[in-house]
């Protein structure tokens, strides 16, 4: 059986139903003046600044590189995995860099700073703890960069 009445405020005054079946009943009765927006979905949890999706997944791909560097000489295979995780989130900060531009939130000046500094990780990606360290020093501040934004 669902709840008529979910919480009130100070006042004992306000509605606010939780259940769908509810809203309906509260807004027939008047005990709530509106109906509330349901927010489910990728709407929930969209990023609001694309810089910042980005700054997540180049900090991602930085722990990674750090991570694997720890692991490379006693677990290669996980390394191996670790250097393709970076590759794909490196792409992921990369596919959202228009919008970024587009939204306003990153300049195309200072994209084609960070491009080219991704052009050069990739480059320098490789199985070894020296390339790995190398990819964290340089995705670290990459991510910093665009946190700054």
């Amino acid at each position: 059986m669902s709840k008529l009445i979910s919480t009130l405020d100070a006042n004992l005054t306000r509605y606010s139903a939780d259940e769908n079946i509810n809203r309906p009943l509260a807004l027939w009765f008047g005990l709530q003046t509106k109906a509330q927006a349901v927010i489910n979905g990728i709407s929930q949890f969209k990023a609001i600044h694309i810089n910042i999706l980005m700054c997540d997944a180049l900090w991602a791909a930085a722990i990674r590189a750090e991570n694997a560097a720890k692991l490379v000489g006693s677990h290669r295979s996980a390394a191996t995995a670790d250097i393709a995780q970076i590759e794909g989130l490196i792409q992921q900060a990369r596919s959202v860099a228009d919008d970024a531009i587009s939204e306003g939130s990153l300049n195309s000046d200072n994209w084609i700073k960070i491009d080219g500094e991704l052009d050069l990780v990739i480059t320098q990606l490789s199985a070894t703890p020296k390339a790995l360290t190398f990819v964290f020093q340089r995705l670290s501040p990459l991510a910093d960069q665009l946190d700054a934004l």
